[in-house]
């Protein structure tokens, strides 16, 4: 589908978006609202649609705000600490570091511009994130017999984890920023879908023997999981 942004000034302070679609349609994303309407629908009636569904889009609006205000900035300065495993890394620039690597509690990189910084701590975290995440997986499936083809990692808006058809295991790398029960909970979770892939009650019984009192992490993971950001 195809979408024209010509006519998103329309409406004051909120996005519209006019494309060959059948209904009218709101969301809301980073505080910001998003209409989706039909291309010759009456300005009128998308008005109308908007002041009807007007208390949720002010409450989750407010919601969303106060979420982003508490977003941490990482600064990619020396000494600065970074969440890893439900523990903190500290970051030490240093000159003429060729590897980024950890020693102990520290996390040594050299010293460069702080978009280069970025992307050396990120591949860090992400290339840890696969060893360990993949010997999780494979401790839990062999355990209960159950067989997987790959784990992957990725960073992901809108999903901390995935179980293809195919039984590939996809998960989040920001996952490693949480306590160490709540990357178990995620483990148990998507390997419970090489069984049953489904949320159906057998589901959420294999999950509580994976992982007995999961639904403290997963409630963590629902509270605070928009702070996990790197």
């Amino acid at each position: 589908m195809i979408e024209s942004k010509a006519s998103q000034q329309e409406l004051p302070g909120i996005q519209l978006v006019r494309s060959k679609r059948k209904s009218l349609a709101i969301t809301i994303e980073a505080g910001q609202v998003i209409v989706r309407a039909p291309l010759r629908l009456p300005k009128s009636e998308i008005q109308a649609f908007i002041l009807k569904k007007e208390a949720w889009i002010l409450r989750t609006v407010k919601a969303q705000s106060e979420q982003l205000a508490e977003v941490p900035q990482r600064q990619y300065i020396d000494g600065e600490y970074l969440p890893w495993r439900g523990r903190s890394l500290c970051l030490r620039l240093k000159p003429g570091k060729r590897i980024t690597e950890r020693i102990g509690d520290e996390l040594y990189t050299a010293i460069a511009e702080k978009s280069q910084l970025e992307e050396r701590v990120q591949a860090w975290y992400r290339k840890e994130a696969k060893l360990v995440l993949t010997q999780k997986v494979e401790r839990l499936a062999a355990a209960h017999g159950l067989k997987f083809a790959e784990v992957k990692v990725r960073k992901s808006k809108r999903r901390w984890g995935h179980c293809t058809s195919k039984a590939v295991l996809q998960f989040n790398w920001l996952i490693m920023l949480a306590p160490e029960s709540v990357i178990n909970y995620l483990v148990a979770h998507e390997v419970a879908h090489l069984r049953h892939f489904n949320h159906g009650p057998e589901f959420w019984r294999l999950v509580q023997c994976f992982e007995p009192g999961y639904q403290q992490a997963q409630a963590w993971l629902k509270e605070n999981g928009h702070l996990l950001v790197l």
